[in-house]
């Protein structure tokens, strides 16, 4: 019997010596990679809070400054003064002749105040008085951009005149991009500065009350046509005026505002022009801000990855049955739609260089989705039926307010980041846009994820971080063909920076949920709000 019963027994694998038995992979169970996630996120969290103390802190440290808002008929403004704020004051009040002198900072298109601060504060604390204001339509004010900077210029300069605080003898104007061009402009036809700084920028001098100093300044990585129209100014005004002209390497049309190197060459420029003698060398860039800030950015972004996972949970699978040929339907829709532009239109929207991006994108998407209308009604088949697919691109019902969610909670995250950046906050004019502009986006940021967005999970991250890459370079051929503004090319870093904040969300959503239309509602809610928040009103 015991030998029956041996018998019986099923026989043990055979296992060479030389081998091992292989084993199945296994993730780990989804208990611990949610403690896992929940850990990464508490650790993330209490980082955050650290970063944003210790930049708040150093926000209302630095330099002594107080924001202005009473400057003409009601431009905001920032000054700042060398020393620090006493008891939250500013320095008591100098004679005359002990007041230092004041450098104007004139901010470019799409900008404002806040992404001068750097250099404000930088100057600051090699001695000068500095003012940063926003133009019309630009940051904070509230007024319709028209052109007329040098209104503006004017109204600015004009209360420097009457500050306590400041020499008004001793003001130059420093300008970047747009800022630059209208510095220029202001002081070639105004007695008051005795010195003017284009960085980057520059524009139409006329004869009268040439200033008796004037330095150029470019980046090595500027686009061509503003280094060379900076080098013909410096020789149109050669023998009328003191011209200087430097370029600053390794930097290009934005990253020029966080560069030491500039800063040391416009102290050093501007140091015999104010008759200040500075024992040892001219100091750079000096913000601390921008370290603690830089850190953030990056514990941000990992929130925001986390963010993707748990947004990811809570919606329903929804992978894409598009084919690798919805790649070309993008490019298709984005050049087939691009000379529609040329055809103008109604001014729809009041944002400038913002207005014919917003309405491209839309153009694409109504082309796409009546391209995927007509194939889901059998006139469209083939190739290109099979390129489209057959699975729904935006279930709106389940998608958008996790997608809203998320779009809010990483609006929340970046804010801080106004600080050393640009006004992100936005004003009641600009949420009405915001809202309006997401609406116009979401077909396309739909179609855009349903044709892309596709295959396993490195699949999905390749084939969304491609689709970037062909927005990106479709901008820049509208630009080429000056069918979109051309301040889009000066802009290239930031857009970067956008893609990647929105790539990183994307890929570890897609990953846990596999749910491209949620993440078409954050692109298009996040898209929305840069546009709306950076482009001038007007």
């Amino acid at each position: 019997m015991a030998q029956t019963a041996r018998s019986r027994r099923r026989p043990s694998a055979v296992v060479a010596p030389s081998e091992e038995p292989t084993r199945p992979e296994t993730s780990p169970p989804p208990r611990r990679t949610g403690r896992r996630t929940l850990a990464a996120g508490v650790v993330l969290v209490v980082l955050a809070v650290v970063l944003l103390a210790r930049l708040g802190a150093q926000e209302r440290g630095g330099p002594a400054h107080t924001s202005l808002v009473s400057i003409g008929d009601g431009i905001p403004a920032t000054l700042y003064l060398p020393g620090k704020l006493q008891d939250g004051q500013l320095p008591v009040q100098r004679p005359l002749g002990q007041r230092p002198p004041l450098v104007v900072v004139a901010h470019g298109y799409s900008a404002d105040r806040q992404i001068m601060s750097p250099m404000a504060r930088s100057l600051a604390s090699a001695g000068y008085a500095v003012l940063t204001f926003d133009f019309r339509g630009h940051g904070s004010n509230a007024s319709q951009f028209r052109g007329d900077l040098r209104r503006d210029l004017d109204a600015v300069v004009g209360w420097a005149g009457t500050s306590p605080y400041i020499d008004a003898r001793r003001i130059a104007v420093l300008g970047h991009s747009m800022g630059a061009g209208a510095a220029l402009d202001f002081a070639s036809v105004d007695p008051r500065p005795v010195a003017v700084i284009p960085v980057s920028g520059g524009s139409e001098v006329s004869d009268v009350d040439i200033p008796r100093h004037i330095l150029f300044m470019s980046a090595q990585h500027d686009p061509a046509f503003i280094r060379h129209r900076q080098s013909e100014l410096a020789a149109q005004l050669v023998g009328k005026t003191a011209v200087s002209q430097v370029q600053i390497g390794g930097k290009d049309h934005v990253t020029i505002l966080y560069s030491g190197a500039a800063i040391r060459e416009i102290v050093r420029f501007l140091d015999p022009v104010f008759g200040v003698t500075r024992p040892g060398a001219p100091p750079g860039l000096h913000d601390p801000r921008l370290g603690t800030a830089a850190l953030y950015l990056l514990t941000a972004l990992g929130l925001i990855a986390l963010l993707g996972v748990a947004i990811g949970r809570q919606v329903s699978a929804m992978p894409s049955t598009a084919s690798t040929g919805g790649v070309l339907l993008l490019t298709g829709a984005m050049v087939v739609t691009m000379p529609l532009l040329v055809m103008g239109g109604p001014e729809i929207l009041p944002l400038g260089a913002g207005q014919p991006v917003i309405v491209h994108a839309a153009l694409a998407g109504a082309a796409l989705w009546a391209l995927r209308h007509y194939v889901r009604r059998g006139v469209v088949t083939g190739r290109i039926a099979t390129w489209v697919g057959d699975g729904p691109w935006l279930p709106l019902r389940s998608v958008a307010g996790p997608g809203a969610a998320a779009a809010l909670v990483t609006f929340l995250l970046l804010t801080p980041l106004e600080v050393v950046f640009h006004r992100l906050v936005p004003t009641w004019e600009r949420l009405v846009l915001w809202a309006v502009v997401a609406v116009l986006a979401l077909p396309f940021f739909a179609a855009f994820e349903g044709l892309v967005r596709r295959g396993g999970t490195w699949a999905a991250v390749g084939w969304g971080a491609l689709g970037r890459v062909i927005l990106l370079l479709a901008l820049l051929v509208g630009v080429r063909l000056n069918l979109l503004p051309g301040v889009i090319t000066l802009v290239v870093p930031i857009l970067v920076l956008q893609y990647l904040i929105l790539e990183v969300f994307a890929d570890t959503c897609f990953a846990a949920g596999r749910n491209p239309a949620v993440i078409a509602v954050v692109d298009s809610i996040f898209i929305a709000w840069m546009v709306t928040a950076l482009t001038p009103i007007g």
